[in-house]
């Protein structure tokens, strides 16, 4: 069942690579590599075992800043389905996201705002650039303010804090924003107990989001290796996006 199938997992990857410019992955401070991930995989809400010979790995510095791996193809899936009209991303990483977003014929256009000059570089010189794509350079919380029928907060890597909520108070106060969403949002509420969520409002594009990937989880063979989220990170987040949601 997709995105939870191994054959979908390998094909993303693969087809991801055989766009890049292989002849030139560095970009001053950013690279591009290929490396084996192998052993015990992070599948975003599960856990299992598998083996792919070459995963992209973007690095700045000598420092790993996210890969393409099962985790992050899982945890964009469902956002790249939902997205529509009018499109923002914060976080350009390895492109993968944008990609998928583009290829969804209910996106018109899609805005992302990336700081760092040589990951744009390097994603304009791999994938080259499309119509409905604008790319600023910048921080993406000094933006001028724009108008979006979808917001997706890409800038998550394996972890969940306050700073979640802090973001989603910032841009819906920078921007004018019908639907916002981030990565890890589903692993989030997966994790959240249900007698927790109960007393809070949940914005209805979280719920369905949650309710089909999870329901996809469920009639895959991995159903029962869920891995919910550390409790007390859970439940702080809950609390605070509960105060603000319960504000309007």
């Amino acid at each position: 069942m997709i995105p939870f199938n191994k054959d979908f997992l390998h094909t993303e990857i693969e087809n991801y690579i055989s766009k890049l410019n292989k002849e030139d992955l560095k970009y001053n401070h950013i690279e591009v590599s290929l490396k084996s991930l192998k052993g015990c995989i992070n599948g975003y809400i599960y856990e299992y075992t598998d083996n792919f010979s070459k995963v992209p790995v973007l690095m700045s510095h000598n420092k790993e800043l996210m890969k393409l791996s099962p985790e992050e193809i899982i945890g964009c899936y469902e956002a790249a389905c939902y997205a529509r009209g009018k499109v923002g991303i914060v976080g350009l990483g390895l492109g993968y996201f944008t990609l998928k977003v583009l290829e969804n014929k209910n996106v018109k256009e899609v805005v992302v705002y990336e700081s760092d000059e040589e990951v744009i570089n390097f994603y304009y010189n791999s994938f080259g650039k499309n119509k409905k794509l604008k790319i600023i350079h910048g921080d993406a919380f000094k933006a001028q303010r724009d108008k979006f029928d979808f917001f997706f907060a890409d800038i998550y890597y394996n972890k969940l804090d306050i700073s979640a909520v802090e973001h989603y108070i910032a841009f819906n106060k920078l921007h004018e924003i019908e639907e916002y969403t981030f990565w890890g949002m589903e692993r989030f509420l997966l994790s959240c107990s249900i007698e927790d969520i109960l007393y809070i409002y949940i914005p209805e594009l979280w719920m369905s989001m949650s309710k089909e990937l999870f329901s996809k989880y469920n009639n895959s063979s991995y159903k029962d290796l869920f891995k919910p989220l550390p409790e007390d990170s859970v439940k702080e987040v809950l609390k605070a996006f509960g105060e603000e949601f319960n504000r309007f």
